[in-house]
Parts: structure tokens; sequence; C-alpha cells
């Protein structure tokens, strides 16, 4: 989760890089005496000051891949209880706590797939994972960073953390993170294998030790340690935007991997109502690729995403709004089409040996080209001056599985916020990635 005054969407590459938006303003119900220099600037004071305020808050949310049962499909229930505040005029620190829990399904025995060294014929047995992680961030106007954990009492645990820089007055920003890979909970929180198998030559499928609890030994958890650049020109009406960017990607037990990705694409300002908001439609390139393909799920490999190529073009439209002065919303679409190829894949990458007393089974190669969509909506509301509610959902087919998210968000401010559609803040508080400076 990261950080992007460009607008792009790290998790959604094909998402178009919108601007703010101007202050927009309310019909003209009736004539408004003017402000006089007095009032103009104790309103401007009172931004300023709701702008920096501290807040506190928490969400709750559920997110949803397609798959089979006990291998790629996977259910994440998660919560964050935040609080943020400001140092001094320019710097502002939030802290997170955020409870995870993590349900696969249970394999029904029809499945493709083998889990760790099983046999095809065993069925495994329901695994689930459950932990609590935490993340510090740091923000400025031109630098952010980040650091924290992956939820404790996950089987894989790991250090994660981000800095990002945007130089003052430039178009570009260089952005560095590691994070884990959430596509499963085989990649996200790691798997124990509940197969036994015997000792190989020349390889290592005992090599490591296994965890406390239970028995068989654990793989997965899934580590990017990415370096991103991103180049954006433009303004409200229009623009354009580029980035290049490569992940080294590490596992338990699962061989290291190297990915490089591009991303372009531009905008334009369709439609503008000062009552309602701004229409913007854009196009989209998106392209990555990876050294080896481990997305499947016996011992060794990685279970997420990871083709030798990948392309999508997407044409996204935003509509940024609001009604009244207290609901303020974003919708997002895009239709495009994508397509991917993957290299074939031994069943254990690590162990030589086991791999050949299996018979040196391989993965086939795959090749896919179908349509794409995706679908993301949030929004607020202002209970007063110093609550607001919100919500989103989104709904998406990238790669080769389908998503699904909802949630919901509070958030108490003790400095009162304007409740002005001029000037009065949006109240769409980030679910995930770098918090912003000053009040959303």
């Amino acid at each position: 989760m990261q950080q992007d005054t460009t607008g792009l969407n790290p998790s959604a590459p094909y998402q178009v890089a919108t601007s703010s938006l101007p202050p927009l303003t309310a019909p003209i119900l009736g004539a408004r005496a003017p402000l006089t220099p007095r009032e103009q600037v104790e309103q401007q004071l009172a931004v300023m000051e709701g702008a920096a305020s501290p807040w506190t808050g928490g969400s709750a949310g559920l997110d949803y891949r397609s798959g089979q049962p006990g291998f790629d499909q996977m259910a994440m229930f998660s919560s964050q209880a935040e609080t943020s505040s400001m140092i001094g005029s320019g710097i502002r620190t939030t802290f997170i706590v955020k409870p995870v829990l993590l349900d696969s399904g249970t394999a029904n025995g029809t499945s493709t797939f083998r889990l760790g060294t099983l046999a095809t014929t065993d069925t495994p047995a329901f695994q689930s994972a459950s932990g609590l992680g935490g993340e510090l961030q740091v923000q400025t106007a031109n630098f952010g960073a980040r650091a924290g954990t992956t939820p404790r009492g996950f089987l894989v645990q790991n250090y994660i953390g981000g800095l990002y820089i945007h130089p003052a007055a430039s178009h570009f920003s260089f952005e560095f993170s590691r994070d884990p890979i959430t596509d499963t909970q085989l990649s996200f929180a790691g798997l124990r294998d509940e197969g036994t198998a015997p000792s190989t030559t020349g390889g290592n499928l005992f090599a490591h030790a296994a965890s406390t609890a239970g028995s068989g030994n654990s793989w997965g958890g899934i580590i990017s340690n990415a370096g991103e650049f991103k180049f954006s020109y433009g303004d409200g009406m229009s623009g354009w935007y580029a980035q290049v960017g490569g992940q080294y990607l590490t596992g338990l037990h699962v061989p290291d991997n190297q990915r490089i990705d591009g991303d372009g694409g531009a905008y334009w300002s369709a439609w503008q109502s000062p009552e309602y908001g701004k229409l913007t439609v854009g196009m989209n390139f998106f392209a990555m690729h990876y050294e080896r393909n481990l997305r499947y799920f016996t011992y060794g490999q990685g279970g997420y995403f990871s083709p030798d190529s990948y392309m999508l073009a997407a044409v996204p439209v935003t509509f940024n709004g609001r009604y009244r002065e207290r609901w303020h919303y974003r919708v997002t679409g895009s239709l495009g089409l994508q397509a991917f190829e993957e290299d074939a894949a031994p069943y254990f990458p690590l162990d030589a040996g086991f791999q050949a007393s299996q018979g040196n089974l391989t993965y086939p190669q795959n090749t896919s080209v179908g349509a794409n969509y995706n679908f993301e909506s949030e929004a607020a509301y202002a209970v007063s001056e110093h609550w607001f509610v919100g919500a989103y959902a989104a709904f998406n087919n990238t790669r080769d599985y389908a998503s699904d998210r909802v949630g919901f968000y509070l958030r108490f401010l003790p400095r009162a916020q304007p409740i002005n559609e001029e000037i009065g803040p949006t109240g769409l508080f980030p679910a995930q990635g770098m918090r912003p400076l000053q009040v959303p």
C-alpha cells in the first residue's frame, strides 16, 4: 500500500491518472452577501486549521478472490484502527494497527492443483491464518516513509516499509517499497506442508526448520522489494503519465524471482459541472514480465501470479462528484483487453531429488486472452463538523482471477471541519497506502 500523488493506483495499473479537483461550487439558491475582508481571513484560517487536524478512527473490510477452494481461493477479513496527528505545520505521523483473518476454504477433492508434497489423490486439510500487523507512517509535502510488519501470527512473518520522494516543483517521483504479495494465503501468510517424503539426494526438502506448532515444513510468505520511477505532466483538464519499475521477490523455501513492468497513458476532462462534479476519460497501457512462473501450490512454488508476459490496454472513466454539502463520492470504471503467457514450471523447483523421484513433473505452458473490467467506488458523508463515515467497493478480473472488495470506515477529527461545498474536505479517507498530509 503506497503513496501515489500522480493519481496512479499501484494495485490497479490500468487506472487513469487524475488531478485534484478544484473546489466545487453550489447552485445559486439565493443572493449571498459577500464576505468582508475580516470574514475571508477568518474563513481561510479555519480551513487551514481544519486541514491540519489530527484524526482517529477505524475501518473494516472483506476482500475475496475467485479460485479453487483450499488453494487460490481466498477471503480476507481485515480491520484497521489508526490515529494520525501533525508534528509542527508540515509533518504528519500515522500509526495503524491491522488485525487480519485469511480463509482459503476447504479443498473438495476436485481440484486440479496439488498442495505441498501431498499426492494427487490426497485432499489437503483446511488451513487458515490470522494475525496482527502494524505500520508507522511519516508524511510531508514531498517525502513519505513507512515501516511495519506483516501480521504476527502468520506462519511466515516479514518486515515491510517504503520510501516516497517527490521533489518540489517537479513532474517526477521515486518510490521504494517492501510489501507482501497478497494474491493467496500461500503468498501472503505461508502454508504448512502436510505431506511426507523420503529423504532426497541433491534436494533440500527438509533443509529448513519446521514451525514449532503442528507438523510439516512451512513455505511461502512472498515479499516484493520494489523500486519505481514515475513521470507525469498535466493539470485538471488533461495530462499524460509514464512509469517504469522493477521488483525482487523472495519467500521462505521459494525461488527468488524478478519482475519488470511499465505503465503509460493519458487523460482528458470530458465534462465538468460546478453543481455535480467532473468526468475524466483516458487510455492506459500496462505490461510486465517475471523471470519465473511460481503461481502454483506444490512445495517450493509461491502461489502468486507471475507470467512470462502480461499486457493490458484499457479505457478508464472517472467521475468525482458530490451531492449537496455533505456527500462526496468517486466512481472509476474501465474496460479493456488483457493477454498473458505463463512458462512451464517444475512442481518442486528447489528440491531436485524429490522432483526427479516424482518423474520431473512440470506445469504446462499457458496462454490466455480475454476482456478486462474494473470498477471502483467510494463515498463519504460528513455527519458533523467532527465526524465522517464512508464506504468503498471494487470489482475486477485483472490477471488470472476475479476479485471483490467492500468495506466502510469512520473518522473523528478534533478540529472542526467546514461543512461547505466550496471549501470543505471530501472526507474520502484512504483505506490503504500512505495517508495524506492534510485532511482529504
